[in-house]
Order: C-alpha cells, then sequence, then structure tokens
C-alpha cells in the first residue's frame, strides 16, 4: 500500500508529495530517514527541562547565563539520541509520547514563569532590580528559544513516526491519538498532509474516511489559529465527502473564519486563506444524503451562520482565533528581529511593536475586528485585521484589562485615531502624549511612536497608568545614549517600551502563540542582539555608503525647503512633519544592519541546500562563493558524519558569527575603553 506523504523543507516551509513505498532502510539510506529529524531515546527517560526561578530575588544575570548553557545541553542531549527507523510502530510511538511530554512541560513551565514578571514591582527601584529584571528577561528569552526548539524538534519526529507506522491503520490511529492527548500543535499540522489523496496518476492509496475525521478532529482539538491554511487547503479538495467537507468548515469556525479584507487594507497585508463568500460556494454546492438528518442540519447552521459573516461581519465581544477570545481594548504585543527592543534597562525585550484590538463597521456595515497601531512607515493611523496582522509575527501575546469598562474605552479611544494623521516619533517622547490627554477631539496629529500610542490610549482611562506601564525605564548604560544620539534617535523622560506592560499586576494574558523556532530567525536575532550589546559597550561609527550620504544631505536641505521635505516624505513613505535628518541618519545604519542580517539569511540557505542536495563528493557542487567557506563541512558530510540537525546547527553558529564580524568591521572598529 502506497500513500502520499508531505515532506516539510526547513524555513520557509515548503512542501512537495512523494510517494512511501515498503522497502527496506538499507535501500533508502539513513539520511533519508534523519531528513531534518534528531531523535531521542525512548529507552531512557532523560530530566525535565532545567530549573528555572521560581523568585524574582532568583533572576540574577549569573542564573539566567548557567540556564542557558543548560538549555542547550538539554536540547542537544535530546536531539543526540536516536532510535532505529525500523524500530517497532509501538516504540515510535512512545518515543514521540515522551518528547511531547517534554515539550507540554517546556510549555508549562514558561506560563509559570511569564506569570510571576508582576511580583517585580514590589522591588524598590535601584540597580537591583534592574539587574533581576535583565535576568528575568533574559530567562524568559531562552525558555522562549527552548519551547520552540522543542517544537521544531517535535515536528520532524512527528513526520518519521508517520512514515514508520504509514503501513498500519491501526498504529496510524494510535500515533494520532497520541498527538491528540498532548493537543499537539506542530504534530496536528504535520499530519495534515493525509487529508490530501494522491494525484490520479499515481499509486498512491488515499487514507481512509475515519483517519480523515479523525485528524480533522485532531486539529481541532490543539485549536490554534496557526492550523487554518491546511485546513483552509483541503476544504477546497474536490471529490471529499460532504460529512468531511462540513466537518471541515467547522473548524475553520472555530479555529477563526479570516475576516473579508478590510477596505483600505496595506499592500504587505496578506489575502485570506479563504473567505465566508468562498467557503458559503463550497458548502452550498455539496449533496446531503437524504437519511442523513443530522449531517443536513449542521449543513444549514453552517450556511446561515456563513450568510450573517459575509452580510454583518463578526458579531458578539469576542472575536474567536483558536483559543483565544479577543475583544475591544486588548493589547496587543509582537516580536519581530529587530534591534529595538534592546536599547533600554528594560532589556532584552519580548516584543518590539504593539497595537490596540478594536471593532470597525464599514459602510456597507460590515463589522471587523482590527488592530491600530502608530507603525514607523506612513503617514495615517492603519487599522488592520487582527487575522491578517498576526501572519506578519511569530511571536506575539495579548494582555487584557479585567475592568470591562477600562477596556472598553481603550478601544474606543483607539477606534477614533483610525485614519488620523501620523507622525512616528524619533525621539521618543512621552511628554508630548501626556499633554494631550483628554484633547484627543481637538488633536490634528497622533504624534508618537509605537509604544506612545498605548500610552496615549490608556491615560484616556480612569484606571491609574501603574495599570499599563509599571516600570520607570531608562537607556541601557555604556555608550548606548551618545550611540543612539548618533543615529538621531533619543529615548525621553518616562520611557515606556512595548515590553513594560508585561510587569503589570493589572493586565492579564489572554494569548500568546506557542514558541516556535526558525534558523533564519535565529541568526538574525543573534545579529540583532550584537549590534545591541555593541551599542553599549562601544562608540559607533554610523559609515554611511554614497546613496545614503545623499539622502542625508537632501534631508538637511529639506528643513528649509518644504516642498523638498514633502517629496522626500512621499519618497520614504513618512510624514513630511518628522525630523528627515535623523530619520536618514537612524535609516542609515538600520538599513546596513537589516542588510547584514538578510546576507546571513540567505547564505545559510544556499549553503545548507547546496550542502544536503550534493551527490558527489566534488566540491563543484557547491557554489564557487561557498566552497572556500564551507568545504570541511562538505565533506563531512557526504562521510555521514553529521545529521541533519548537525549541519543545521553548524551553519547556524557559523553564519551568525561571520554576521556579527561583518557587523563589527562596519559599525565598530574601534577597541572598547
Amino acid at each position: 500500500m502506497n500513500r502520499c506523504f508531505f515532506v516539510t523543507l526547513g524555513e520557509p516551509r515548503v512542501y512537495f508529495r512523494v510517494s512511501i513505498v515498503q522497502r527496506s532502510i538499507n535501500n533508502i539510506g539513513m539520511r533519508a530517514f534523519t531528513f531534518l529529524a534528531c531523535l531521542i531515546s525512548s529507552a531512557a527517560a532523560l530530566a525535565s527541562p532545567p530549573r528555572i526561578p521560581n523568585k524574582p530575588g532568583q533572576c540574577t544575570l549569573q542564573a539566567a547565563k548557567q540556564i542557558a548553557q543548560d538549555a542547550d545541553k538539554w536540547v542537544d542531549t535530546i536531539a543526540s539520541r536516536e532510535i532505529a527507523a525500523n524500530a517497532s510502530a509501538a516504540a515510535w510511538i512512545k518515543h514521540l509520547d515522551q518528547l511531547l511530554t517534554w515539550q507540554d512541560q517546556a510549555d508549562q513551565q514558561l506560563q509559570r514563569f511569564l506569570d510571576m514578571a508582576g511580583a517585580f514591582t514590589a522591588l524598590p527601584d535601584n540597580k537591583q532590580r534592574v539587574g533581576l529584571i535583565a535576568g528575568y528577561l533574559s530567562i524568559c528569552k531562552t525558555q522562549i528559544e527552548l519551547a520552540g526548539k522543542i517544537r521544531y524538534l517535535s515536528r520532524d519526529i512527528v513526520q518519521r513516526a508517520a512514515n514508520r507506522v504509514d503501513q498500519n491503520l491501526d498504529s496510524y490511529r494510535s500515533l494520532i491519538k497520541t498527538i491528540a492527548r498532548h493537543k499537539s500543535s506542530s504534530g496536528a499540522d504535520t499530519l495534515t498532509y493525509a487529508l490530501f489523496d494522491p494525484d490520479k496518476d499515481s499509486d498512491g492509496e488515499a487514507f481512509p474516511d475515519d483517519i480523515k475525521l479523525a485528524i480533522l478532529n485532531l486539529v481541532a482539538t490543539a485549536d490554534r489559529i496557526e492550523l487554518l491554511p491546511g485546513i483552509a487547503n483541503y476544504v477546497k479538495e474536490k471529490g471529499q465527502s460532504p460529512s468531511l467537507i462540513i466537518r471541515a468548515a467547522e473548524v475553520i469556525r472555530q479555529l477563526g473564519l479570516p475576516q473579508d479584507p478590510h477596505p483600505k487594507q496595506p499592500a504587505w497585508v496578506a489575502k485570506p486563506q479563504i473567505t465566508a463568500a468562498r467557503l458559503t460556494r463550497i458548502v452550498r454546492r455539496l449533496t446531503i444524503p437524504p437519511n442523513g438528518t443530522r449531517l443536513q442540519s449542521r449543513h444549514r447552521s453552517l450556511l446561515a451562520w456563513l450568510k450573517h459573516r459575509m452580510t454583518s461581519g463578526v458579531s458578539g465581544s469576542e472575536f474567536r482565533l483558536g483559543k483565544m477570545g479577543l475583544r475591544e481594548g486588548d493589547w496587543f504585543l509582537m516580536k519581530n528581529p529587530s534591534p529595538y527592543n534592546e536599547f533600554t534597562e528594560v532589556s532584552p525585550g519580548l516584543f518590539t511593536h504593539v497595537g490596540v484590538i478594536t471593532t470597525e463597521t464599514s459602510a456597507r456595515g460590515i463589522r471587523r475586528f482590527v488592530i491600530v497601531d502608530l507603525p514607523e512607515r506612513g503617514s495615517t493611523v492603519p487599522a488592520i485585521n487582527v487575522d491578517a496582522y498576526l501572519e506578519r509575527t511569530l511571536h506575539y501575546a495579548f494582555l487584557r484589562h479585567p475592568n470591562r469598562r477600562v477596556a472598553q474605552k481603550l478601544g474606543r479611544v483607539a477606534a477614533s485615531l483610525i485614519g488620523k494623521e501620523a507622525q512616528f516619533d524619533l525621539t521618543f517622547q512621552t511628554q508630548r502624549v501626556e499633554r494631550v490627554r483628554g484633547k484627543l477631539a481637538d488633536m490634528k496629529r497622533v504624534h508618537t511612536y509605537c509604544a506612545g500610542f498605548l500610552l496615549l490610549c490608556s491615560q484616556e482611562t480612569v484606571a491609574p497608568g501603574h495599570h499599563f506601564f509599571p516600570l520607570v525605564e531608562r537607556p541601557a548604560g555604556g555608550f548606548c545614549r551618545q550611540n543612539l544620539k548618533k543615529l538621531g534617535i533619543s529615548l525621553g523622560a518616562n520611557f515606556v517600551s512595548p515590553t513594560g506592560p508585561l510587569f503589570s499586576r493589572t493586565l492579564r494574558r489572554v494569548g500568546m502563540r506557542e514558541p516556535t523556532y526558525g534558523p533564519l530567525r535565529d541568526i538574525k536575532n543573534q545579529i540583532y542582539s550584537h549590534f545591541c550589546a555593541q551599542m553599549r559597550a562601544k562608540p559607533i561609527r554610523p559609515a554611511p555608503n554614497t546613496l545614503q550620504l545623499i539622502r542625508q544631505n537632501l534631508a538637511n536641505l529639506a528643513r528649509y525647503n518644504p516642498w523638498l521635505a514633502r517629496a522626500l516624505a512621499k519618497t520614504s513613505n513618512v510624514s513630511e512633519h518628522m525630523d528627515l535628518a535623523a530619520a536618514a541618519r537612524a535609516a542609515a545604519v538600520i538599513e546596513s544592519l537589516d542588510g547584514i542580517a538578510r546576507k546571513c539569511a540567505r547564505d545559510f540557505l544556499a549553503a545548507r541546500e547546496a550542502i544536503r542536495d550534493s551527490e558527489s563528493n566534488s566540491l563543484k557542487q557547491l557554489p564557487r562563493r561557498l566552497r572556500k567557506r564551507h568545504e570541511k563541512l562538505f565533506h563531512r558530510w557526504r562521510k555521514d558524519e553529521l545529521t541533519p540537525r548537525d549541519l543545521r546547527v553548524e551553519l547556524v553558529r557559523f553564519y551568525a558569527k561571520w554576521g556579527k564580524s561583518q557587523l563589527d568591521k562596519r559599525f565598530f572598529p574601534t577597541a572598547a575603553p
């Protein structure tokens, strides 16, 4: 029996179909069975994840460093132990069960540790507290990376376990039950390949309907919005039984049917995987058996709900996205690779950007849940569908004020700012925000920065400020303040950051994406963190290139030429009122920094693909620019001395180190005093 199987290729994820046939491990080769997977031993249980502090006073920088080392060792130990590819199906399932148990432990430990954040505000505001907060955030960062790496491993092991039990449907059902017991989203996502029938011209055999139904129920059990794409693709599959399509449509409703695109949706926002109109057409054309009374009832219920969604949008006080029920006034905190979250004492920051959830009803009467924020680019305050916004980040959390009236006021204030003229503030001043308290109706331009936007909304409520921003945040020490000044950036008094609200004793987390790991993001984060460390340790030399110098000179001239200022602002997609000279200086450094990080990520992908796909021992298999750089690694791979994980780890280490060295040559050539 041959079945259709999806193989996952690293970052970004790409899928292709291959046929899994019954043949021995010796004929297939070791690497085909260890593709992107490093396995743990099911014979001897390892220790639980490294223990972490349970009191704020224990979160020292020394403890954070030790926990980071222990976490790396624990993941390495898990990944270095393998189970034989031809082990029994029961052994593979037991093996996976142990890994998913560790994944659960890592996730639960992270959530408990995040709950500790509010306790830091009870400590005296002094250097000792600053050090403990830095240690706490460092441990948080380690725990997020640890949980993400375990999830990365579990995806690969689910893939291999499915390969092993593919020919035995009873074992496959046991595999599904094991994943369902842990509510594993990575496991559910990996098994969605079984929903799709093989191509007609292949010799593959489709899985039976009861297996497909079990997988749909597995996705519903995991209940994560990130699982939507696979089900959205499946519901469009032709030739499936009506009962399965109806169940798939119900799962989409549970996970969170994407809202119709916003009328003023920015160009970067991706189109929804499926809409209410498309799903209606799919469900309406189903032929329900005359004796399927229960199925007919579900069919009618779906169509009625979809009709309301098409004509009125989202109803009720909550917008469900998987496990998360989001409301007006919730705060959205997100993190993407960036240097902007490590310039203060509250470092390393866990978030880089923020927004407020509110509702908006269009002229056609369509009600949407949107995120309102203040991005660096653009000249007006945008509103973007919540579900569409989430696709731009792999790490986020939602916070909520428990007082319903306060939360609703936050949402109403954010809604009143949609479409207003915006100016991003590179001086990061909160005083100008405080001056407009109670005067928003007369405010012509929203002049602040991302976290300042949260402050702007929160100060209009009756709740005290410490409910939202409980910490006093100052610039990081060393050379940071004077280096930021060279870039045209300053941090004003009473500064608030995207990470600050995490320490509130009032706000509650109501949703958070499960930590994920990606080698590209890992490389970029290491390079950005190194840049921030160097900003504290050494004087920076901005070193703009010729094009950047020309832009800076034009920005300086624009101070005295309104026409030129408007032209430059329009070209750069920023407010014409912004300090264009300061923006040009900052952009020169950030663009170069981003260029280094992107190049390292591209070279990582090119090197891994070239080495992994090599078919001979000749170095000519590699692109010319990579031959000298990875000669030893290439030969070790050809000699089967490296697993796919070993190769990934070595390449991540190389390109992170190489990026740091390029960064130092460009910006920090002087020795530290």
